[in-house]
Protein backbone atom coordinates (compact mmCIF):
# COMPACT_ATOMS: atom_id res chain seq x y z
CA UNK A 1 0.00 0.00 0.00
CA UNK A 2 2.91 2.37 0.74
CA UNK A 3 4.17 2.24 -2.85
CA UNK A 4 0.68 2.88 -4.20
CA UNK A 5 0.20 5.90 -1.92
CA UNK A 6 3.59 7.24 -3.03
CA UNK A 7 2.49 6.90 -6.65
CA UNK A 8 -0.67 8.92 -5.95
CA UNK A 9 1.31 11.54 -3.99
CA UNK A 10 3.79 12.05 -6.85
CA UNK A 11 0.93 12.57 -9.31
CA UNK A 12 -0.78 15.08 -7.00
CA UNK A 13 2.43 17.09 -6.49
CA UNK A 14 3.12 17.09 -10.23
CA UNK A 15 -0.35 18.42 -10.98
CA UNK A 16 -0.06 21.17 -8.38
CA UNK A 17 3.29 22.21 -9.86
CA UNK A 18 1.70 22.68 -13.29
CA UNK A 19 -1.58 24.22 -12.14
CA UNK A 20 -0.89 27.42 -14.09
CA UNK A 21 0.52 25.67 -17.17
CA UNK A 22 -1.25 25.80 -20.54
CA UNK A 23 -1.20 21.98 -20.52
CA UNK A 24 -3.31 21.80 -17.34
CA UNK A 25 -6.98 20.72 -17.58
CA UNK A 26 -9.73 20.59 -14.96
CA UNK A 27 -13.22 19.16 -14.87
CA UNK A 28 -15.95 18.79 -12.27
CA UNK A 29 -18.24 15.75 -12.33
CA UNK A 30 -21.25 14.38 -10.50
CA UNK A 31 -23.06 11.06 -10.17
CA UNK A 32 -26.31 9.89 -8.54
CA UNK A 33 -26.66 6.23 -7.47
CA UNK A 34 -23.76 5.38 -9.79
CA UNK A 35 -21.04 4.39 -7.31
CA UNK A 36 -20.70 0.89 -5.88
CA UNK A 37 -17.79 -0.25 -3.69
CA UNK A 38 -16.85 -3.60 -2.15
CA UNK A 39 -14.06 -3.69 0.45
CA UNK A 40 -11.43 -6.44 0.76
CA UNK A 41 -12.80 -9.53 2.48
CA UNK A 42 -12.18 -10.12 6.16
CA UNK A 43 -12.56 -13.21 8.32
CA UNK A 44 -15.87 -13.00 10.15
CA UNK A 45 -15.52 -16.39 11.87
CA UNK A 46 -14.72 -20.03 11.37
CA UNK A 47 -15.84 -23.49 12.29
CA UNK A 48 -13.65 -26.50 13.01
CA UNK A 49 -14.39 -29.96 11.67
CA UNK A 50 -12.86 -33.10 13.14
CA UNK A 51 -12.25 -36.22 11.10
CA UNK A 52 -10.13 -39.34 11.65
CA UNK A 53 -7.31 -40.80 9.63
CA UNK A 54 -8.59 -44.16 8.32
CA UNK A 55 -5.21 -45.83 8.90
CA UNK A 56 -3.79 -44.34 12.10
CA UNK A 57 -7.03 -43.21 13.67
CA UNK A 58 -5.49 -39.82 14.47
CA UNK A 59 -7.72 -36.79 14.64
CA UNK A 60 -7.58 -34.38 11.68
CA UNK A 61 -8.69 -30.80 12.33
CA UNK A 62 -9.97 -28.73 9.40
CA UNK A 63 -10.85 -25.06 9.74
CA UNK A 64 -13.61 -23.65 7.56
CA UNK A 65 -13.36 -19.87 7.42
CA UNK A 66 -16.25 -17.50 6.81
CA UNK A 67 -15.71 -14.24 4.93
CA UNK A 68 -17.57 -10.96 4.65
CA UNK A 69 -17.07 -7.67 2.80
CA UNK A 70 -18.16 -4.12 3.54
CA UNK A 71 -20.39 -2.82 0.73
CA UNK A 72 -21.04 0.86 -0.02
CA UNK A 73 -23.66 2.42 -2.31
CA UNK A 74 -23.24 6.16 -2.83
CA UNK A 75 -26.43 8.20 -3.08
CA UNK A 76 -24.45 10.96 -4.80
CA UNK A 77 -20.77 11.49 -5.54
CA UNK A 78 -18.81 14.57 -6.53
CA UNK A 79 -15.42 14.40 -8.22
CA UNK A 80 -12.76 16.78 -9.45
CA UNK A 81 -10.40 15.73 -12.23
CA UNK A 82 -7.03 17.43 -12.79
CA UNK A 83 -4.85 16.51 -15.78
CA UNK A 84 -1.50 17.67 -17.03
CA UNK A 85 -0.47 16.69 -20.54
CA UNK A 86 3.07 15.34 -20.47
CA UNK A 87 3.09 14.67 -24.24
CA UNK A 88 1.02 16.41 -26.89
CA UNK A 89 1.33 13.87 -29.70
CA UNK A 90 -0.70 16.05 -32.09
CA UNK A 91 -3.48 18.64 -31.94
CA UNK A 92 -5.96 15.83 -31.29
CA UNK A 93 -3.95 13.35 -29.25
CA UNK A 94 -2.10 13.51 -25.92
CA UNK A 95 -0.80 11.52 -22.96
CA UNK A 96 -1.44 12.93 -19.50
CA UNK A 97 -1.26 12.18 -15.79
CA UNK A 98 -4.47 12.56 -13.80
CA UNK A 99 -5.68 12.85 -10.22
CA UNK A 100 -9.43 12.32 -9.78
CA UNK A 101 -10.45 12.66 -6.09
CA UNK A 102 -14.11 12.12 -5.28
CA UNK A 103 -16.32 12.08 -2.21
CA UNK A 104 -19.45 9.97 -1.91
CA UNK A 105 -22.45 10.52 0.32
CA UNK A 106 -23.37 7.11 1.67
CA UNK A 107 -25.65 6.29 4.57
CA UNK A 108 -25.76 2.82 6.10
CA UNK A 109 -25.84 1.12 9.48
CA UNK A 110 -22.05 0.68 9.36
CA UNK A 111 -21.06 4.25 8.49
CA UNK A 112 -21.45 7.44 6.48
CA UNK A 113 -19.37 8.83 3.63
CA UNK A 114 -16.52 7.65 1.40
CA UNK A 115 -13.43 9.01 -0.35
CA UNK A 116 -11.86 7.68 -3.53
CA UNK A 117 -8.63 9.07 -5.03
CA UNK A 118 -7.48 7.53 -8.33
CA UNK A 119 -4.18 8.51 -9.90
CA UNK A 120 -3.63 7.37 -13.47
CA UNK A 121 -1.96 7.87 -16.83
CA UNK A 122 -4.41 8.73 -19.62
CA UNK A 123 -4.42 8.59 -23.41
CA UNK A 124 -6.64 11.38 -24.79
CA UNK A 125 -8.14 11.69 -28.25
CA UNK A 126 -10.21 14.35 -30.02
CA UNK A 127 -12.09 17.06 -28.14
CA UNK A 128 -10.40 17.99 -24.87
CA UNK A 129 -7.14 16.21 -25.69
CA UNK A 130 -5.24 19.51 -26.23
CA UNK A 131 -6.15 23.19 -26.37
CA UNK A 132 -5.70 23.04 -30.15
CA UNK A 133 -8.07 20.14 -30.76
CA UNK A 134 -10.70 20.83 -33.41
CA UNK A 135 -13.01 17.82 -33.07
CA UNK A 136 -16.51 17.97 -31.61
CA UNK A 137 -16.14 14.50 -30.10
CA UNK A 138 -13.36 12.92 -28.08
CA UNK A 139 -12.52 10.36 -25.46
CA UNK A 140 -9.88 8.91 -23.20
CA UNK A 141 -8.69 5.73 -21.51
CA UNK A 142 -6.49 5.43 -18.45
CA UNK A 143 -4.84 3.01 -16.04
CA UNK A 144 -3.42 3.51 -12.55
CA UNK A 145 -4.07 3.00 -8.82
CA UNK A 146 -6.73 4.27 -6.45
CA UNK A 147 -6.96 4.90 -2.72
CA UNK A 148 -10.33 4.20 -1.08
CA UNK A 149 -11.68 4.98 2.39
CA UNK A 150 -15.26 4.03 3.22
CA UNK A 151 -17.30 4.78 6.35
CA UNK A 152 -15.67 8.11 7.19
CA UNK A 153 -17.98 8.36 10.18
CA UNK A 154 -18.80 5.10 11.92
CA UNK A 155 -19.45 3.52 15.28
CA UNK A 156 -16.48 1.58 16.69
CA UNK A 157 -18.91 -0.92 18.22
CA UNK A 158 -19.97 -2.06 14.76
CA UNK A 159 -16.40 -3.02 13.95
CA UNK A 160 -15.74 -5.24 16.94
CA UNK A 161 -15.35 -8.94 16.01
CA UNK A 162 -17.51 -10.02 18.97
CA UNK A 163 -14.79 -12.39 20.27
CA UNK A 164 -15.48 -14.90 17.51
CA UNK A 165 -12.41 -17.18 17.19
CA UNK A 166 -10.44 -16.22 14.10
CA UNK A 167 -12.54 -13.13 13.38
CA UNK A 168 -10.99 -9.87 12.15
CA UNK A 169 -12.16 -6.28 11.97
CA UNK A 170 -13.59 -5.10 8.62
CA UNK A 171 -11.20 -3.37 6.23
CA UNK A 172 -12.26 0.19 5.36
CA UNK A 173 -9.03 1.56 3.81
CA UNK A 174 -7.16 0.05 0.86
CA UNK A 175 -5.52 0.67 -2.51
CA UNK A 176 -5.99 -1.25 -5.75
CA UNK A 177 -5.39 -1.03 -9.52
CA UNK A 178 -8.01 0.75 -11.63
CA UNK A 179 -8.93 1.46 -15.24
CA UNK A 180 -11.04 4.31 -16.58
CA UNK A 181 -12.51 5.49 -19.86
CA UNK A 182 -14.83 8.20 -21.06
CA UNK A 183 -16.32 10.31 -23.84
CA UNK A 184 -16.22 14.08 -24.39
CA UNK A 185 -18.34 16.33 -26.58
CA UNK A 186 -19.15 19.98 -27.17
CA UNK A 187 -22.66 21.23 -26.40
CA UNK A 188 -24.61 23.87 -28.28
CA UNK A 189 -23.79 26.25 -25.40
CA UNK A 190 -20.08 25.78 -26.12
CA UNK A 191 -19.44 23.66 -23.01
CA UNK A 192 -17.07 20.69 -23.15
CA UNK A 193 -18.84 17.81 -21.39
CA UNK A 194 -17.49 14.47 -20.20
CA UNK A 195 -18.93 11.14 -19.03
CA UNK A 196 -16.65 8.49 -17.53
CA UNK A 197 -16.70 4.94 -16.20
CA UNK A 198 -14.09 3.84 -13.62
CA UNK A 199 -13.50 0.26 -12.48
CA UNK A 200 -11.21 -0.68 -9.59
CA UNK A 201 -10.17 -4.25 -8.90
CA UNK A 202 -7.99 -5.71 -6.17
CA UNK A 203 -7.11 -8.82 -4.20
CA UNK A 204 -7.46 -10.00 -0.63
CA UNK A 205 -4.51 -10.05 1.76
CA UNK A 206 -5.08 -12.17 4.84
CA UNK A 207 -2.68 -12.42 7.76
CA UNK A 208 -3.20 -16.21 7.75
CA UNK A 209 -2.31 -18.67 5.02
CA UNK A 210 -5.80 -19.97 4.28
CA UNK A 211 -8.02 -21.12 1.46
CA UNK A 212 -9.76 -17.91 0.37
CA UNK A 213 -11.38 -19.15 -2.83
CA UNK A 214 -14.81 -18.35 -1.38
CA UNK A 215 -13.83 -14.80 -0.43
CA UNK A 216 -15.16 -11.98 -2.59
CA UNK A 217 -12.45 -9.68 -3.97
CA UNK A 218 -12.52 -5.88 -3.56
CA UNK A 219 -13.82 -3.75 -6.41
CA UNK A 220 -15.35 -0.39 -7.21
CA UNK A 221 -17.48 1.02 -10.01
CA UNK A 222 -18.15 4.70 -10.55
CA UNK A 223 -20.01 6.46 -13.35
CA UNK A 224 -20.25 10.24 -13.44
CA UNK A 225 -20.60 13.14 -15.83
CA UNK A 226 -19.71 16.81 -15.85
CA UNK A 227 -17.92 19.61 -17.66
CA UNK A 228 -14.48 21.20 -18.11
CA UNK A 229 -14.00 24.37 -16.11
CA UNK A 230 -10.93 25.87 -17.76
CA UNK A 231 -11.31 25.01 -21.42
Amino acid sequence: MTKNLLFLLIISISLCSYSQDSRFYQSFKFGAFTEYTVSPAYISGYSQNISYDPITGDKIYTNKYEFENMVDHAIVNYSYNARINIFDLSDNMSIGINANPSIGITISEAGIGSINIPGFISFNMGAGSTYNSLGNLGGFVGVGYEFTKIHLLSSDELFEPDNIPGAEKPITVWTQPMIIGGLRWWTKKNKLMEVSLKYGFGSNDFSLVIDDTDARKPMSIQVNWGYFINY
